[in-house]
């Protein structure tokens, strides 16, 4: 079976205020949530079990969950207090096959690497713990990789590469997650690292040479995210917008008053936007605007 876990359950603290209203999975990019595109993208790539797990807003996200149509069979649970990315991992480990691989994504990434692909090149070495995918992207880059293997965390010399947020768990990592909360899943690949086990490094460019990646984690990802998705899926005119700085995006029902001017800002479903407006890089929501 091919199972995946989606990380859904942090706070947002960076995207405060904005997080106080609407958990970030729930976020609009291009108009469509974060967690919608990320079952999308995993449901094209064959996965047929998908565990998320909750703690901020989580009435918000099961709601949305209960009305989003896929073919993927959700498991959806809530952390009664904030585990860490791998301690809310292990709570799937007592659910899942144990005896297959899990995909790990990170709720607040927009990648369009052909996720099926990964998964297939993560299962070419089974000795391996785990198979991160991996490039270089400022100011992400902290990870010494050597061989195509995993070696050091936070580290920040020549060569240091990002981790992309997106991940294949072998069964042989299993046994490294414990109930001793909180920490993270960084925390069980360094645990695994000392105990002599591989982690292994997929680049992302190995998979497609033009693939986009994003992290909404930050006001100036969020933008961002909307930036690199047009620039490769818009049509023409958006794409020219793009080049030059000038894109933006309105969601459904906005109303746009006289003689606005908008640059690379995003305005969320139903909001209005007085006459005369000038909004460079701000994101407009119900929840006031925000830059």
């Amino acid at each position: 079976m091919k199972q995946a876990f989606i990380l859904a359950a942090g706070f947002g603290k960076r995207l405060l205020p904005l997080t106080s209203f609407i958990p970030k999975p729930l976020f609009p990019v291009w108009n469509v949530p974060i967690l919608a595109r990320i079952l999308d993208r995993l449901e094209q790539a064959g996965f047929e079990k998908v565990f998320i797990n909750t703690h901020h807003h989580a009435e918000k996200i099961q709601a949305f969950l209960k009305g989003f149509k896929s073919t993927i069979e959700l498991v959806v649970f809530s952390e009664d207090t904030i585990r860490g990315t791998g301690g809310g991992i292990a709570q799937a480990v007592k659910m899942l096959d144990c005896t297959s691989p899990l995909l790990i994504y990170n709720g607040d990434i927009v990648c369009d690497i052909d996720l099926h692909a990964f998964w297939v090149k993560a299962l070419e070495d089974r000795d391996a713990a785990a198979s991160l995918l991996m490039h270089v992207c400022h100011p992400f880059n902290n990870v010494r990789i050597e061989k195509d293997e995993v070696v050091e965390f936070g580290y920040h010399g020549m060569g240091a590469a990002a981790y992309c947020g997106i991940c294949v768990l072998q069964p042989n990592i299993y046994p490294f997650f414990h109930d001793r909360y909180p920490y993270s899943l960084i925390d069980i690949f360094k645990k695994c690292l000392v105990k002599g086990g591989k982690v292994k490094a997929c680049q992302a460019r190995s998979l497609d040479e033009d693939y986009l990646w994003a992290d909404i984690g930050t006001l100036d990802g969020y933008l961002d995210a909307h930036f690199v998705l047009i620039r490769k899926y818009g049509n023409t005119r958006q794409m020219e917008e793009a080049a030059a700085g000038r894109w933006s995006v309105a969601g459904r029902g906005v109303t746009l008053g006289k003689k606005v001017r908008l640059m690379e800002t995003v305005i969320w479903d139903g909001c209005n936007v007085e006459d005369g407006a000038f909004l460079q890089r701000m994101v407009v929501t119900p929840y006031g605007t925000v830059k």
